[in-house]
């Protein structure tokens, strides 16, 4: 079947996907970060030139950051910080000539999409 479509009905199956899922399922972090998952995961990464080791999991401690919120044509938007992006990226891009988009549709996708 290898580049054509499937036919209509057909049933797609991972399963080692569907044994992944279910050891992160009973698991939870700890079978993410340290166990078996942790070792096939850093493998793979490794085998495709990533740099990730076992310990880099391991040790792995997550940061919560403050949403970014700001103001534009008096819509409030907010969206998730990223690691290295600040607060003046998003006014920035906001509030440049060349953003054409509508209140309304920046509700819009404000409600669904953040």
């Amino acid at each position: 079947m290898a580049g054509k479509a499937p036919p209509a009905g057909h049933v797609v199956r991972y399963p080692e996907l569907a044994k992944s899922l279910e050891v992160l399922a009973k698991g939870g972090a700890d079978a993410f970060y340290r166990g078996p998952f942790t070792r096939r995961l850093v493998q793979g990464v490794q085998k495709l030139g990533g740099i990730w080791t076992v310990d880099d999991l391991a040790n792995y401690r997550p940061v919560e950051r403050e949403p970014i919120i700001t103001a534009y044509q008096g819509v409030r938007i907010g969206k998730r910080a990223a690691a290295v992006l600040g607060r003046g990226l998003l006014a920035s891009v906001l509030t440049s000539s060349r953003v054409t988009t509508s209140r309304a549709s920046i509700r819009r996708r404000a409600s669904t999409s953040w």
